[in-house]
């Protein structure tokens, strides 16, 4: 039998003696449990870690402990509460997202998966009943400030799938911006582009509140990378926060200007196709100003500039389920924030572009 196999067989054998019954307080010795499975102790290790992330068992000084269920079934299966602000069928072909729910399958986990923005989270979160058992992934900022600390009053491990506004204190993992915008910027720059600007949401609001959000630190970032190819336009790089959080007075504010960008980082579809409306409302062609959307949801081929690759997205992914799972091993850890690599695949008609031809 492959190692793989007896590994899994064994942890489905316990698990069936758990719920049977078979085992009152606490399993046997390790080495016990060794000698009847004819397995070495790394092997032995690995089931347990497995038991102990699906609530089955907990270490203690006395010996592996059985957890009792707070619903009082021995073995139900924790969940995992995926969060996304789009249906599941729009993240069919989303290598990310389709890279944790198999390791949520894999490890037998629950999935709940829920579709809401910041603005509901935190009753959505609520309605669910979570024990400490559970754990939560927010993607695609999801996260807000107040589902986390009551996250955080329940005990229940929680992971972003986006980097935190500074001084939020979880467990995160994302892009590395600055790699990012070197590649990209650094592309736009070998095509003729001079004046490259940004423009995204600035800020989240829940209940008349202003909520952290870590736009401004990818920003800084953004504004890094550029001055490193020595792009130096003040007004172009025009920080307001009342100019990004509405796309008409940022057209506004461009118009005003000596030069027009030759490109606008827009982030998502949504608001790059504010940005168009605007821009065609005040006469502006399409292609004088290149807006580049860089969403990796496989619609809309022909749009986009760059779209992640299917390795980069997988690898993100396996981070943040790494992440999830050592935090559940671990709940009194300090928290961490893992920069991932990313890839592009340039789309052709992108490498057509000549800016300084325009």
């Amino acid at each position: 039998m492959a190692n793989e196999n007896k590994y899994q067989a064994i942890c489905n054998i316990l698990k069936g003696r758990i719920a049977a019954g078979f085992y009152t307080d606490k399993l046997p010795p390790r080495r016990e449990l060794m000698q009847e499975f004819q397995v070495s102790s790394r092997t032995l290790h690995k089931v347990f870690m497995q038991l102990k992330m699906t609530g089955f068992i907990e270490p203690s000084p006395t010996g592996t402990m059985i957890c009792r269920q707070d619903n009082g079934a021995a073995g139900a299966k924790p969940k995992i509460v995926l969060i996304t602000p789009v249906e599941p069928s729009r993240h069919a072909s989303d290598h990310f997202i389709r890279s944790i729910i198999a390791n949520i399958r894999k490890y037998e986990f629950e999935l709940v998966w829920c579709t809401c923005i910041k603005s509901n989270t935190l009753e959505m979160l609520k309605a669910q009943n979570l024990t400490s058992k559970d754990s939560v992934i927010f993607t695609n900022s999801t996260f807000a400030v107040e589902s986390g600390n009551y996250l955080k009053e329940k005990n229940i491990t929680f992971v972003s799938a986006n980097r935190p506004a500074m001084g939020v204190d979880i467990n995160w993992v994302d892009w590395n911006h600055l790699e990012l915008f070197d590649d990209v910027i650094g592309y736009l720059v070998s095509r003729g582009a001079r004046y490259i600007t940004f423009f995204g949401s600035g800020s989240s609001s829940i209940g008349g509140r202003i909520l952290p959000d870590n736009h401004w630190q990818i920003l800084d970032d953004f504004e890094a990378v550029k001055k490193s190819y020595l792009l130096f336009y003040p007004r172009i790089n025009e920080q307001s926060e009342e100019l990004y959080n509405d796309a008409e007075k940022y057209v506004n504010y461009l118009l005003s200007l000596k030069h027009l960008p030759d490109v606008i980082w827009c982030g998502g579809n949504k608001t790059k196709e504010r940005i168009a409306e605007n821009l065609l409302r005040r006469g502006i062609k399409p292609d004088r100003i290149f807006l580049l959307c860089m969403s990796h949801i496989y619609e809309d081929r022909k749009e986009l500039f760059g779209i992640y690759t299917q390795r980069s997205l997988q690898n993100l992914g396996d981070r943040v389920w790494e992440l999830l799972m050592f935090s559940r091993l671990h709940p009194d850890s300090p928290c961490r924030g893992i920069k991932q690599h990313c890839e592009f695949v340039y789309n052709k008609s992108v490498k057509k572009i000549k800016f300084n031809q325009r």
